[in-house]
């Protein structure tokens, strides 16, 4: 550190003697000679500086032995300030390192340096968490037919520069759909057939550790997605996004029907935490529940158009139209926890009419991260209106994928 300080001081004395130096000279100069003289020290002065400009680039961190635009290229390779060296270095914030040597040059709020990410395909893992019981058969249906579109419409929309994959997650112990489908065999059952960007993995078979108890157990459904690597090594510039569908809160209704509250607020927890230390913003899209179709929620006065198999009144396996007065009294139960979990996360909840919606809802998550994306890392202070702005554009070499990209430093007095 001393050894930087040093340096940086050199430069800062150097510099400051040009000025002294001109200023005399423009307080006594007379003639063309002398302002030539002038002109001459003002180019050799600004010269000065943009080396001390590059000064900066050149020097090394103490703890990594890298240089500075080493450092610039790596973060912007990762598209975050904060590197993290493993446990024996640890983590270098680069805009604390970069800021306080140009403040030495240039004063506090006198620039601002931006460096562009590279020109690279970012990967992005959209994980899927689906509550596997009877009532969202239509919409499980509707996520097989369209997932695959939403996935090449995005990708071909944003010109190639994002690489998407869809690992889509199913919960234990799930009930049998009309047509045959039998959700209680997870990715058995062919709902999902393996492709390029597309997987399907049963929470069962996974090593989480903290396992979701049943098919509406999607807080832990989440924490067990975010624990296990997807089948894409993702790097460190991967965006990971956590949707999930589901009509009741995270275990099911009926612990809060028995004053079992904690048992729901303890996977909600679970949940909450796995996806902010693994930095996934959730999206939990809450499904029918009867609430827009019923004029109250009494069961036996409302049947819902979603077909599944279920136990008729003779206590017959047969196609029905099930509805439980338990989804619709505690619907408001089920958005609060749902927005508590997409608010602890950065995300954001939505809420579907019918299974068609379940589309729009994907894409609306998607987009909703993508459009937010940092396109730079950024440092000093905005540039001002109404002051000569002078900007030096330095090469910062991106080791990790073989490129440049570059910094751009405005300065001004």
């Amino acid at each position: 550190m001393k050894g930087q300080i040093f340096e940086i001081l050199g430069f800062v004395i150097l510099s400051v003697s040009i000025i002294v130096l001109i200023v005399m000279l423009r307080v006594n100069a007379a003639g063309p000679y002398a302002n030539s003289f002038i002109q001459l020290f003002d180019r050799h002065n600004e010269e000065a500086l943009k080396a001390s400009i590059l000064s900066v680039m050149y020097t090394t961190e103490e703890k990594t032995g890298k240089r500075m635009d080493e450092l610039l290229g790596i973060a912007s390779n990762t598209r975050s300030d904060m590197i993290d060296f493993g446990p024996v270095v640890g983590q270098i914030n680069v805009t604390e390192e970069v800021e306080w040597k140009y403040d030495a040059i240039f004063g506090k709020g006198k620039w601002y340096l931006k460096v562009p990410f590279p020109n690279v395909t970012i990967p992005v893992q959209v994980i899927m968490v689906l509550d596997t019981s009877a009532s969202l058969c239509d919409d499980i249906d509707v996520i097989r037919r369209d997932l695959p579109m939403i996935i090449k419409n995005i990708t071909e929309e944003r010109k190639d520069k994002i690489a998407i994959t869809s690992d889509i997650f199913m919960l234990p112990n799930g009930q049998e759909c009309c047509g045959g489908v039998k959700l209680s065999e997870g990715c058995k059952s062919g709902l999902f057939p393996e492709t390029d960007n597309i997987h399907c993995l049963d929470t069962t078979i996974l090593r989480c550790q903290n396992s979701p108890i049943n098919e509406e157990d999607w807080a832990r459904g989440i924490a067990c997605a975010a624990e296990n690597n997807p089948f894409e090594e993702l790097n460190d510039t991967a965006i990971r996004i956590g949707i999930l569908f589901s009509d009741e809160v995270t275990t099911g209704d009926e612990y809060l029907q028995s004053n079992q509250v904690q048992i729901v607020d303890l996977s909600l927890k679970t949940g909450i935490e796995a996806a902010k230390k693994n930095s996934i913003p959730v999206f939990p899209i809450k499904t029918e529940t009867g609430k827009y179709e019923c004029s109250s929620c009494d069961k036996d006065t409302c049947t819902p158009n979603i077909c599944m198999m279920w136990w008729n009144r003779q206590w017959k396996w047969s196609e029905t139209r099930l509805f439980t007065s338990l989804q619709c009294t505690y619907d408001s139960a089920l958005s609060e926890k749902m927005k508590e979990m997409a608010d602890k996360t950065g995300g954001k909840m939505f809420e579907l009419r019918n299974s068609e919606e379940a589309t729009h809802a994907i894409k609306d998550a998607i987009y909703y991260i993508l459009d937010r994306m940092k396109t730079s890392i950024e440092m000093g202070s905005s540039i001002p209106k109404n002051k000569d702005i002078k900007v030096v554009t330095v090469p910062i070499p991106v080791s990790d994928i073989g490129e440049y990209t570059n910094a751009y430093l405005s300065y001004w007095s």
